[in-house]
């Protein structure tokens, strides 16, 4: 069985691959521009490449080098990227294809869709456990109250790190939160938490994610909701009672009210949906994303510069600057 991957140069056998032995592929080097997209290094004959056979079987990833000969056979290829999207056919000084644009959306809707009921559930029962410690930190029952919820805004920290790898595919980095040191009395453990500055960053943003939450939920939402109903209201719009009444905008783009400019309408409406839907998605999913990235993971990145045994001291306070001042 022979397979075409799309790159840019020549045949190669692969002796050993997933579910395939001994198998006659061929290969096209990946264009200057593309390369970074496909996990290849510039000038580096070795590849990761997703590909198609001539009967029109996936097959998984596997590694190859490329040859130098040959031309290739354009062929439909899907390269896996977390971030970027881009379609192409397969072949020789052809575009890539990052991930399929089902995928993408399907994780960015899950992603912004769980997140305004987890954000819901977060801000109320923080913000009120916050109030409550708060006004009884006078009577000593607020501070260990305080702890636990920081405790509790440290998990819910956690679950969206979780989101963030669901979305991005890589793993999000999780801060150090530092306990008690050995042989520290009761009170300074169950109040360990306090003291660190990362607790308080999962606090904030469990409060402040909400709005945030909000839009990129209701935003998505209102965007497939024109973009299905747009495109099916020729289906469903005959059934819609209107009676006497008059739809004033329909009369003023189209010049009268009737079935048939309202279905020309909003047809166009959902043909519009459709083409802004996947940058009104990704974009929401993006926003939402990089907020808790900067709250949730910021601090783990600054802490993994400053520990690396690796940099030197003077390295470690620049780093430290240059995370600060970002």
């Amino acid at each position: 069985m022979r397979i075409a991957i799309s790159t840019g140069q020549g045949p190669l056998i692969v002796p050993s691959m997933i579910g395939i032995a001994k198998t006659d592929v061929k290969l096209c080097q990946p264009v200057p521009t593309v390369m970074p997209l496909l996990g290849c290094q510039s000038g580096s004959p070795v590849c990761q490449w997703p590909w198609r056979s001539e009967d029109g079987r996936n097959i998984r990833w596997s590694r190859g080098l490329a040859a130098n000969t040959g031309n290739c056979r354009p062929s439909l290829g899907v390269a896996r990227s977390p971030t970027r999207v881009g379609w192409g056919l397969a072949g020789c000084g052809s575009s890539v294809v990052c991930v399929t644009i089902i995928r993408r959306l399907g994780l960015d809707f899950a992603y912004t869709f769980l997140g305004l009921p987890l954000a819901l559930v977060s801000f109320s029962l923080l913000v009120s456990l916050f109030a409550a410690s708060i006004g009884t930190v006078v009577i000593f029952i607020g501070i260990p109250l305080l702890a636990l919820t920081l405790l509790l805004a440290r998990g819910f920290a956690d679950i969206e790190r979780v989101r963030l790898l669901q979305l991005t595919g890589r793993a999000a980095p999780r801060p150090r939160y530092a306990e008690a040191p050995e042989g520290a009395g009761w009170f300074r453990r169950i109040t360990a938490p306090i003291g660190q500055p990362q607790s308080w960053l999962d606090l904030l943003y469990a409060v402040v994610n909400l709005p945030i939450a909000i839009i990129t939920f209701v935003l998505p939402i209102v965007w497939w909701a024109m973009t299905l109903g747009g495109l099916t209201y020729w289906l469903w719009g005959r059934f819609i009672p209107y009676g006497d009444s008059h739809d004033i905008v329909i009369e003023t783009i189209m010049g009268t009210d009737t079935a048939h400019n309202r279905t020309v309408f909003n047809t166009i409406v959902g043909v519009v949906a459709l083409l802004t839907v996947y940058t009104v998605q990704r974009g929401s999913a993006a926003l939402q994303a990089a907020f808790a990235q900067t709250l949730l993971t910021r601090l783990a990145v600054m802490q993994g510069r400053i520990q690396d045994p690796t940099t030197s001291p003077a390295a470690a306070v620049s780093a430290e600057s240059t995370a600060l001042r970002s």
